[in-house]
């Protein structure tokens, strides 16, 4: 299982966590913006490596765990890159404006809306 994160901060890292847990064969690829997130992440095993949006074709899993006002860009741009069996879902809390971004989408149908209702490490991946 390829599981591709944009952004590795406590959502995005508690969620790997529990990923790995779970599912120990899984390899998983992040995006982030932050040069020092993405390199901690790396150093700290969350991630196995470094991802960028050409390479999500070959993602099973896309969690886009950013600002809600960065998903509006970054989704339509995931759904461009990624397979038709590709599973993409994020973890805004706001989801209008999400849901409106990607309403027309050829690959709309591929996309979940996630309600994340609880992030029990409330220190991410850093209290580990």
């Amino acid at each position: 299982m390829n599981v591709h994160v944009i952004g590795i901060g406590l959502i995005g890292g508690s969620m790997v966590l529990d990923i790995k847990a779970l599912y120990p064969e899984a390899k998983i690829y992040g995006i982030e913006s932050n040069e020092k997130h993405l390199q901690e992440a790396i150093t700290l095993g969350l991630i196995d490596a470094e991802s960028t949006f050409e390479e999500l074709h070959a993602a099973d899993f896309v969690i886009v765990s950013v600002p809600v006002d960065i998903s509006l860009t970054v989704l339509p741009k995931v759904l461009d890159a990624v397979g038709e069996n590709t599973i993409v879902f994020d973890v805004g809390s706001t989801k209008t404006p999400i849901c409106e971004v990607v309403a027309n989408h050829p690959k709309e149908e591929i996309f979940l809306q996630h309600i994340l209702l609880q992030v029990q490490n409330f220190q991410g991946h850093q209290q580990q």
